[in-house]
């Protein structure tokens, strides 16, 4: 948890800081990857990754792939200390980066002490790890074994494909599904090895005022996805700076709980400034990119003071998912700016505020900042970057119903045009490719084709349904949901007397409702192609489908139906899996001709079911996987994975991770 301090504590930044650009750790990357075998025959492996630069260690990773402990914390590891020949020091580890249940327990030590020779790395541990029921566990001592991984060696194991790319926050083809290519994956995915993690970022969620002092916490950075583009990862977040605190700090230390929070702060080691810097109310900017290989930060562009630090997972930031188009990074900062970046370098090429986004954003930080307290507009700040022809997608306000959308131009930042009430809440503008010029669709109570070049409409499809959430476009067939708001709420009330009725529950207020449908586009208008039966209901809370090969899964929260496999072009039902129920906030994705599901993606959980993604062979692949990592989510809609070639590049409390997926390696 230092890390954040090092970046949030005592700093005063103007609000007209110059951004500037920061380059990455320095000297040679060499990685040790060490197993650890526990004594007790009941007991998973332990695998430490330790990640230097110059001989210095700048970062440990524990994990236990497939043990109880997926949530283990290296929060201290400057005695661990790296030789030519030898590893030795001690660590301290938590069981959680932030654990209502283990306040004030001390962090459990482990000494390695190995020795290195040929590339290999043996020795022997001690020390303790988590427990029954978050208690501590015996001490233990076992060996130690691993192998040492060069720059160049992590390079040339974990190269991505050529072109292989997840530009945006719905993937390379806008449908939630990797780009096709040669790997092939593991069936069981505790196999999945953790090829790196990045430097630190933070979660996309800290607590709010109603979970009190939040002590322990780590402040939150906001809920951005990463993308990937020409080998390199982009990660937006923001960091707590300034001086201006929450006056719910004041409360807490001076008010009727002044006692309970002072022992909490003695019993997690904080002090009051702490507290404070957790509080902040000013926030920096970052991009931070990575290289996709290695992990090694290659630069980061800080914009100082030109944020807000929502610290809420449900308004936190959840979506400004920054997008990357021939050679450029384009970022959205809650207060409405919009940035051009150099992919390569980092250089700001050109910055401009988002008509009425900013103007908005920027009363809200200003009566935080007088107030005291963090006024955010809710559970919004839900749409991710997109790009059509010559412009850059922006929405012109934080979320709500059916915000504008502004098009800026790609190469110099001016205003194209701007389009009022054209966009659903959670929902990001599409880009339609026909007849060789690139069009926009932006769905919400209506769907409204746009020319990129001078914004005029040039088709508009009114009340069209209730579209808050993101459509599904695949070559020029549209999913959306047909149904609207009122006739949604009666559909659902039904459903629920029904299910009542029969003894059986129903999923509330955001139940399956709505029904799905599916529009034909071209020049001169959509047509209605085909619909689903009212009973299916439209998945509520998430994207429409994932689309693979022109099959589109539907999933979750459609009542009895379960999964559903639709044909795009004739809206047959390839298959059905009623039996597979999820939440409504549930998410997925494809990759490798596999359907990822993840049933909840809003409330702290991105555990994975795998199912082949052809309908005539659909079957659950390998055992539910919980990534041993502290998971992260956003909210209103959800924190896509960047699935590239073999690999998921994913948020974790601590950054970014990379996993390899893959079965083997492809042979040349």
């Amino acid at each position: 948890m230092a890390r954040w301090l090092a970046v949030a504590v005592g700093t005063v930044v103007a609000a007209a800081a110059e951004p500037r650009v920061e380059s990455g750790p320095a000297g040679p990357l060499v990685r040790y990857e060490l197993r650890l075998e526990r004594p007790q025959a009941n007991e998973q492996p332990v695998v430490l990754l330790v990640t230097t630069y110059g001989g210095q260690v700048a970062d440990v990773a524990a994990y236990a792939p497939r043990g109880p402990m997926r949530e283990m914390e290296v929060i201290d590891h400057s005695d661990l200390k790296v030789s030519a020949d030898a590893i030795r020091g001690r660590l301290r580890i938590d069981m959680h980066f932030r654990s209502h249940t283990s306040l004030g327990r001390p962090p459990y030590p482990l000494e390695v002490s190995c020795r290195i020779r040929d590339g290999a790395v043996a020795g022997e541990f001690t020390g303790r790890f988590p427990g029954k029921s978050d208690q501590p566990g015996p001490h233990e001592k076992g060996s130690l074994q691993g192998r040492v991984l060069t720059e160049q060696a992590i390079r040339a194991g974990n190269s991505l494909a050529s072109g292989a790319d997840w530009p945006c926050w719905m993937g390379p083809s806008q449908t939630f599904a990797a780009a096709t290519t040669r790997a092939a994956l593991l069936d069981d995915l505790h196999e999945a090895r953790l090829v790196w993690r990045s430097e630190y970022v933070g979660p996309s969620e800290m607590g709010s005022i109603r979970y009190g002092d939040c002590i322990g916490s780590a402040p939150c950075a906001g809920g951005a996805s990463p993308i990937v583009c020409d080998g390199k990862v982009y990660q937006f977040h923001y960091t707590p700076a300034g001086t201006a605190y929450m006056k719910h700090v004041d409360d807490l230390l001076r008010g009727p709980t002044a006692e309970k929070t002072r022992e909490r702060l003695r019993q997690y080691g904080w002090d009051e400034q702490r507290l404070r810097d957790l509080w902040r109310i000013d926030a920096d900017e970052v991009v931070l990119c990575i290289d996709a290989a290695t992990g090694r930060t290659l630069w980061k562009t800080v914009f100082p003071g030109e944020g807000l630090a929502l610290f809420d997972h449900k308004g936190s930031m959840t979506n400004h998912t920054p997008c990357a188009v021939e050679g450029r990074v384009y970022a959205l900062g809650v207060t409405g700016r919009l940035r051009c970046l150099d992919a390569a370098s980092g250089e700001v090429l050109w910055a401009r505020p988002v008509p009425g986004f900013h103007e908005f954003m920027k009363r809200s930080k200003d009566e935080s900042l007088a107030q005291r307290r963090v006024i955010a507009p809710g559970r919004s700040f839900t749409h991710a970057l997109n790009w059509a022809g010559p412009a850059v997608l922006a929405p012109d306000s934080p979320g709500g119903r059916d915000a504008g959308l502004v098009g800026f131009d790609r190469a110099t930042g001016r205003v194209r045009w701007h389009v009022k009430d054209v966009l659903g809440a959670c929902a990001a503008p599409l880009r339609w490719p026909h007849d060789g010029k690139d069009y926009v669709i932006a769905v919400g109570s209506s769907v409204t084709c746009i020319d990129p070049e001078d914004g005029r409409t040039v088709w508009r499809l009114a009340d069209v349904g209730h579209n808050p959430n993101q459509a599904a476009l695949w070559n020029d067939l549209l999913l959306v949901n047909l149904m609207d708001e009122e006739a949604m709420k009666k559909q659902r009330e039904e459903k629920m007397a029904l299910a009542e009725a029969r003894g059986q529950s129903y999923g509330g207020r955001q139940g399956a409702a709505g029904q799905l449908g599916c529009y034909r586009l071209t020049l001169e208008g959509p047509t209605l192609a085909w619909k689903l039966p009212p009973d299916y209901g439209f998945p509520y809370s998430k994207a429409a489908a994932v689309v693979v090969d022109g099959k589109a899964c539907v999933r979750g929260g459609l009542g009895d139906k379960g999964f559903v496999v639709v044909d795009m072009a004739s809206g047959k039902i390839l298959f059905e899996d009623p039996a597979r129920q999820n939440n409504t906030e549930a998410h997925a994705f494809a990759m490798a001709g596999r359907y990822v599901m993840e049933p909840d993606s809003q409330h702290g959980k991105t555990n994975w079911f795998v199912f082949n993604a052809d309908p005539a062979d659909w079957r659950p692949i390998g055992p539910e996987w919980w990534q041993p990592h502290r998971m992260v989510t956003s909210y209103q809609t959800p924190q896509s994975h960047a699935a590239v070639d073999g690999r998921v590049f994913m948020r974790s409390r601590h950054g970014v991770m990379c996993y390899d997926l893959r079965k083997a390696l492809p042979k040349e």
